[in-house]
């Protein structure tokens, strides 16, 4: 798109936690509602594993969440709460770290 300019933020890229599990359940009902389908099935993010990015002030800016199956891993959803920073090119190219490290298929 002519004039859209990405600014990179640096950002922190950790594994979600219990303690995230509140905000996520929110925010997956707000933008996708539940359940989530996907080509696996069925779907409640919220109790999911996934990754959350945090800015430099440790405000959660993005989530991505995702299930593993038999040599694979599935991206659920991945939701971006600070559009054009990068945050779904850095919550997806952890995910592709992760299963370079765990040896399956994205």
């Amino acid at each position: 798109m002519a004039g859209l300019v990405a600014t990179w933020a640096p950002m922190r890229i950790r594994a979600l936690v219990e303690a995230d599990r509140e905000w996520l359940r929110e925010l997956i009902e707000e933008r996708w509602g539940l359940p989530v389908v996907s080509t696996s099935g069925l779907h409640d993010p919220a109790t999911l594993a996934g990754l959350v990015a945090e800015d430099p002030d440790g405000r959660r800016v993005g989530v991505l969440t995702y299930c593993l199956g038999k040599g694979d891993m599935e991206v659920v959803t991945l939701d971006s709460l600070d559009e054009n920073r990068g945050v779904g090119i850095a919550l997806f190219d952890r995910a592709k770290a992760l299963v370079t490290e765990a040896d399956v298929r994205l």
